[in-house]
This record gives structure tokens, C-alpha cells and sequence, in this order.
């Protein structure tokens, strides 16, 4: 029998002692605290049960150790502890693709890759893995693997919305327009789609069209999108963008003021604001906007267009 101490936290100032009794009461302890996101005790529980001799625990206490870490620990530490699971246990599922999901995390994209294509043959109907691999795949531009991937995905949940605009952008993304307008009208005709749904299809049509600039079947698509979400921050400064390159200046800037009402932090609808500012002439306002658009991490969420818009501004005015 293995006896451990463990001092609990103090209640009402007096300090409670738990005591248990065997490495089951201190797996279903740890289990516990992992449930509730309390890392600090799941990395010292599963420290024990690793120096104990029961090796039917120690698969899962690697794992939670391992997830615990990304909390708690720095890089090198949550990799080293997949590392020392996957060394005991290589072929663990669940250590592989969390390992792949850690990489991701820490910008090791061409390993992830790697070992996410490897998890993927081993289990090709795994969704969560194929979502990873279309993270990644988007991330090296590789647009047509993308395409692939997001059916391999349909195949499984016909009607999912955000791998169906996943796809729709990849194409987008290829210069492919006509094929990511098809993409996204035919999801129009699925049943059972909510007002969360059809916001996002519409909105996704009407970027398209904007890319176009084909402007008043973006706005038109826009509305639409409005018209099942009211509150939508993104649909507004869009479409006041629209507005702004048919030449109506004023609606546009309400459109965009509104959404920055609604939501003050919103990188993008500053960084549209600042366009129209700069059609408009006002360089002032659109330095600002620019200024607040990356301030508020316009830069890291999106690209770089922030910047080439301020090194514009900046050349013209030399």
C-alpha cells in the first residue's frame, strides 16, 4: 500500500490535510483537478504516480502532465514531457495528436505537419486531426490541400459551416473566385441552417464580391447577412466599406462607426475606417485609425496591410 500526505488549501484559515491512501485515491485525485484546470496539483500528482510502479497509470499521467504544462510550463518542458510519454508509450493516439496540437502552439508548423499527415494515415476519419492539418496547410499557402482536406471532412458532416467556408476562402485564396461563390451559394440550400449560419455564408459571399468589386452584390449579401445577425461588427464595417467605393462617404463612415460602438476593440473596422479616411483625404484620422488598429493587434490577427497602409501615407507626404 503507498500512503501520501497531501496539504489541501486553507478553509476559513485552518489548513485541511487530505490523506490518501493508495495510487488509485491519488489517480482519481488527479483526474479531478484536471477536470477543474487545477495544473498545479496535476503536475505534483502526476509526479507521484510516474515514481510509483504502476505502469497501467502512467500512460494517462504523461498526458495529463503533459496538457498540464502548457499551462504551467515553458515550451521545452511540454514537448520534453510528450517526449518522455511517447518514449514509453509510442503509440499512444492520445499523446501523438496532443503532441501535434502543442507544436502548433509553439510555431514548430513543419513538425506538426509532419506528425499531424502521420496521425491522419492512421486514422483518416479523425475530424479534429484533419482540422489541424487544414490549419496548417493554410498556414504554408497550400490552398489546394486545403480544398482536399475540407471534403474529406464534408464527407463526414456534409452540412459543417466553417469547413465549408474554409473551403469557399481556400478557393478565394487561389484566385478561384467562381468556384468559392458556388461553394458558398450552394451551402445557401442546406436545411436546418441557423441565423449564425447564414450571417456567415453571406458575409463570406459578400467578401467575394467585394474582391470583385463588384460592390452593390456585396452589399446587397451584406444586408443579408445583417438581416440574421443585427450585432454582427464584422458585416458593418464591411459593408461600410462597400458603401465607401460606390461613393456613398457618409453612410459608410456610420456603418463603421457602429461597428466600432459595438465592439471598440475591433482591429479592422479602424483599419477600414482609416480607408476611407484616405479616400477622403483626411490623413490625420487616417494615421490614427491605423495607429489604434495596431495598437489593438491588427498586425498578428490579420497581415500586414496596416503597415503598407501607413508606409503609404508616409511616402506621399515626403
Amino acid at each position: 500500500m503507498f500512503n501520501y500526505n497531501y496539504a489541501g488549501t486553507k478553509q476559513g484559515g485552518k489548513e485541511t490535510t487530505i490523506i490518501m491512501k493508495s495510487l488509485d485515491d491519488i489517480n482519481q485525485y488527479l483526474e479531478e483537478q484536471f477536470e477543474i484546470g487545477n495544473f498545479g496539483r496535476v503536475l505534483k500528482n502526476a509526479n507521484i504516480i510516474l515514481k510509483s510502479d504502476r505502469e497501467d497509470l502512467h500512460c494517462r499521467a504523461f498526458f495529463v502532465k503533459a496538457i498540464a504544462l502548457l499551462s504551467e510550463g515553458t515550451d521545452e518542458e511540454v514537448l520534453q514531457a510528450f517526449d518522455d510519454g511517447l518514449s514509453r508509450f509510442p503509440d499512444d493516439y492520445a499523446l501523438r495528436s496532443s503532441k501535434a496540437r502543442a507544436l502548433l502552439n509553439i510555431g514548430e508548423f513543419d513538425i506538426a505537419r509532419t506528425e499531424l499527415r502521420n496521425l491522419h494515415e492512421s486514422n483518416p476519419k479523425d475530424i479534429d486531426i484533419l482540422s489541424n492539418l487544414i490549419y496548417t496547410e493554410e498556414i504554408f499557402k497550400n490552398y489546394d490541400e486545403v480544398i482536399r482536406l475540407a471534403d474529406l471532412i464534408l464527407a463526414e458532416e456534409a452540412n459543417s459551416i466553417s469547413t465549408i467556408v474554409v473551403k469557399g476562402e481556400a478557393y478565394e485564396k487561389s484566385g478561384n473566385y467562381e468556384k468559392a461563390l458556388q461553394t458558398y451559394e450552394d451551402a445557401t440550400s442546406i436545411e436546418e441552417l441557423d441565423d449564425q449560419d447564414l450571417n456567415q455564408i453571406h458575409h463570406c459571399i459578400g467578401n467575394t464580391y467585394c474582391v470583385l468589386e463588384k460592390f452593390e452584390e456585396a452589399i446587397d449579401h451584406y444586408k443579408t447577412a445583417l438581416i440574421h445577425n443585427s450585432e454582427d461588427t464584422y458585416t458593418y464595417h464591411s459593408i461600410g466599406l462597400a458603401f465607401a467605393k460606390t461613393g456613398e462617404i457618409e453612410k459608410a463612415v456610420k456603418l463603421i462607426n457602429h461597428a466600432i460602438k459595438l465592439d471598440p476593440r475591433n482591429s479592422y473596422a479602424y483599419k477600414n475606417r482609416a480607408i476611407v479616411q484616405i479616400m477622403e483625404n483626411n490623413t490625420e484620422e487616417a494615421i490614427q485609425d491605423l495607429k489604434t488598429a495596431k495598437m489593438l493587434n491588427y498586425v498578428y490577427d490579420y497581415d500586414d496591410h496596416v503597415d503598407l497602409l501607413l508606409q503609404e501615407i508616409q511616402e506621399k507626404d515626403a
